[in-house]
């Protein structure tokens, strides 16, 4: 059964710039000039606004099974109330793990498995009364047969479900044609076969190329930790085009993974790291670069008492290329500038009792 993480205190509170496009008065790890960047020349807009994503974030609250949906305030330290709450209770048990993913057409998914109930996919749309269940993904024909604890979606909406627990590790795809069916036994278009050398995964992601990129998890071992590459429409037991592991790399634990699209990003890959294999922990964002494999280190590595990082779990980036952090343990969302390395102050900060962050797990912009 899963602990309930009590809330923890973090960073003092300062000034905040109320809205998108003010004036940011926080204090900043790197100063918000325009700059050239070292990703393909690419010249970066100043980032004192949430850009074309300054709308909402989903936060999967697993501390109270629900999904948490904030408007973006821009950056500053905001303890604010969420725009809605989506109470999960009617339709799970107590021992939901928290995936999330958030399609075009505001369907929000998430996973429910338990040893009394059959593992299943729950597809809700945002309703005039609240969440309403759209239809779920469940059944012989579906191939899920242990929690899908990683989640995502590409470009065309299709979703990317991976097993956990099982030995091989894969990943199914299904087409948003056949969820629209409403049919809950849908079978999946194809099957990525990941393989069995690790023991679980909690993190997917999907780049705008079709790309489908899987972090694999051996708790306390780091030669178990890995994240791999399929090209599109990869299936079966397709051969890695990316395999980055080793010791060098710095993976261990990763609960969270995003594909940074943006100009700046250029394909980056961005992952939430808890790094106790060494026997010590230490809450870290590792950025591994576009053409990044094998055994490489990371091009940044975001970790230190200024991050306010904890147990960082869920990771998206905007159209800005901006780093968005959910993080279970300091009940917080953070979001850090686009180039952050070392021990970054935060762009801004979701955390405090009025937002009822309690153990935010997974995590999505729209």
């Amino acid at each position: 059964m899963r602990t309930r993480i009590l809330p923890a205190a973090l960073l003092a509170a300062s000034t905040f710039m109320t809205g998108c496009g003010g004036t940011r008065t926080m204090p900043l790890a790197q100063g918000a000039a325009a700059e050239t960047s070292s990703i393909a020349g690419h010249v970066k807009p100043q980032v004192n606004s949430c850009g074309t994503f300054c709308s909402k974030f989903y936060v999967a609250n697993t501390g109270t099974d629900s999904i948490l949906r904030f408007d973006f305030q821009g950056n500053g330290v905001f303890n604010v109330a969420p725009s809605n709450t989506y109470n999960l209770a009617p339709y799970l048990t107590p021992g939901w793990e928290g995936a999330l993913a958030v399609d075009t057409n505001k369907h929000m998914y998430t996973e429910w498995f338990t040893s009394q109930h059959a593992p299943e996919i729950l597809v809700f749309t945002d309703g005039v009364n609240g969440l309403d269940l759209f239809t779920t993904i469940t059944g012989s024909r579906t191939g899920l047969n242990s929690a899908a604890y990683a989640l995502a979606l590409d470009s065309s909406n299709d979703l990317f479900a991976g097993s956990s627990n099982t030995i091989p590790i894969y990943v199914n795809e299904y087409s948003a044609a056949d969820i629209a069916t409403q049919n809950p036994n849908i079978a999946p278009v194809r099957t990525v076969d990941v393989g069995s050398n690790s023991e679980n995964f909690y993190a997917l992601a999907v780049s705008s190329s079709g790309r489908l990129y899987v972090a694999t998890d051996q708790p306390f071992y780091a030669s178990g930790n890995q994240i791999l590459a399929y090209k599109g429409g990869a299936s079966g037991n397709a051969t890695p085009i990316v395999h980055i592991q080793g010791a060098n790399t710095g993976l261990c634990e990763v609960r969270g993974m995003a594909i940074d699209d943006s100009a700046y990003g250029n394909g980056r890959v961005i992952v939430s790291n808890y790094g106790h294999c060494s026997g010590t922990s230490v809450a870290q964002v590792l950025v591994f670069g576009p053409t990044s494999t094998g055994n490489v280190r990371p091009v940044a590595t975001i970790s230190g008492p200024d991050t306010g990082l904890k147990f960082p779990w869920g990771v998206a980036t905007d159209d800005q290329g901006d780093i968005f952090v959910a993080d279970s343990v300091a009940n917080a969302v953070f979001k850090y500038r686009y180039d952050a390395q070392g021990d970054a102050v935060p762009l801004a900060i979701y955390q405090g009792s009025r937002t009822g962050l309690n153990a935010p797990w997974g995590l999505a912009l729209h």
